[in-house]
């Protein structure tokens, strides 16, 4: 039998002996050493308890009460300041590749795809409109008929198919075919402008948003033709179905866009030139459906957009409504929801400088 297993049996359950527990000398504060003297005990030994550590870098760590304390775990690098400021470098462009020169496409929001779509289909409903009440008076246009609005619209049509469709670099006169047909009846119309339709419908849909073509605005690209024959067939389709009594609705995206190209086209340039009397009053647009907001101001002469929110809140006259009665109400059309804060005057001078 072992002596330990003996001295158990010896010794009765309880009364055992515990030995005094004594801490190790590491975890005993040493007296700190004076000044001067070597470390050690000054004959080339090491102190007493566990000897201090070093990291693989040759720094030494810090030991006492608890025990060495343990470098804690490296941070992922940060940039300095001086990378903050400086981004890198843009690879060096090769001197033998020519740059293609970059133009400046006009905002637009509706692609080729769907821009061709819209003018299909409002200039559907314009011609159904039109045959439901060919005589009735339009209320926008003064001393004008539907059928004289459909003859108008047909006439611009062409007008885009002949000139975009060559890419011309100045306006196409007018050829054969070309102008609204007499008085050869309805039937002869309906068919005139509906061949009209498909001829700007296949021209917008080859011409891509890129390509140069004369306009009258300065940036004489194809893009320009997506966006105007789409509200150029809206407003008009609104025209034809309000005197015929079955006025629709424009859609969000559309009018929203609308706006802005009133803003952008309409109240800058005609085809006669550009416009230079602009109110001097200020006008805030906000659309309560959306998040669009346009200011309009004139500062020494010339027209300056803010949109979003450097819109800012303050203007001559804040107009708020839905994104169709704003479309509408830059048209000149009727409208009944939109709100009028401030000199209303502003609004109308305003609404005087769109088409």
């Amino acid at each position: 039998m072992s002596p330990l297993l003996d001295r158990r049996r010896r010794e009765p359950c309880g009364r055992r002996q515990l030995r005094r527990w004594s801490p190790p000398s590491r975890l005993v504060p040493q007296p700190r050493r004076p000044a001067g003297q070597p470390h050690g005990d000054g004959a080339g030994g090491s102190p007493p308890g566990r000897r201090p550590r070093r990291d693989p870098r040759g720094r030494r760590t810090r030991s006492g009460l608890g025990g060495p304390h343990r470098r804690p775990a490296l941070l992922p690098r940060l940039p300095g300041p001086h990378r903050a400021h400086h981004p890198p470098r843009a690879p060096r462009r090769d001197p033998r590749v020519r740059p293609r020169p970059r133009r400046r496409i006009p905002h637009v929001r509706l692609d080729p795809a769907t821009a061709v779509r819209l003018v299909r289909r409002e200039g559907d409903q314009l011609l159904a409109a039109a045959r439901r009440a060919p005589d009735a008076p339009v209320a926008a246009c003064p001393d004008w008929t539907v059928t004289d609005l459909v003859g108008h619209v047909g006439e611009v049509y062409r007008f885009v198919a002949r000139t975009a469709g060559r890419r011309a670099s100045a306006p196409v006169p007018p050829g054969e075919g070309d102008l609204r047909p007499g008085d050869d009846g309805t039937d002869e119309l309906w068919r005139w402008f509906t061949e009209a339709l498909e001829a700007v419908a296949a021209t917008l849909a080859g011409l891509d948003p890129a390509e140069p073509v004369w306009t009258w605005v300065p940036d004489r690209v194809g893009a320009f033709y997506h966006r105007r024959m789409v509200h150029e067939t809206t407003i008009h389709r609104v025209d034809a179905e309000s005197a015929t009594g079955t006025a629709g609705i424009v859609d969000v995206d559309v009018a929203a866009d609308g706006i802005d190209e009133i803003i952008e086209v309409g109240m800058r340039y005609r085809m006669r030139g550009p416009v230079t009397d602009h109110p001097a009053a200020s006008l805030l647009l906000e659309q309560t459906d959306g998040p669009g907001r346009w200011r309009l101001s004139t500062v020494d002469g010339i027209m300056q957009v803010a949109r979003g929110r450097d819109a800012g809140d303050r203007a001559d006259a804040v107009v708020r409504g839905p994104a169709d009665e704003l479309y509408l109400g830059l048209w000149g059309r009727p409208t009944r929801a939109l709100s009028v804060i401030g000199d209303e005057r502003a609004w109308r001078a305003w609404q005087a400088v769109a088409p």
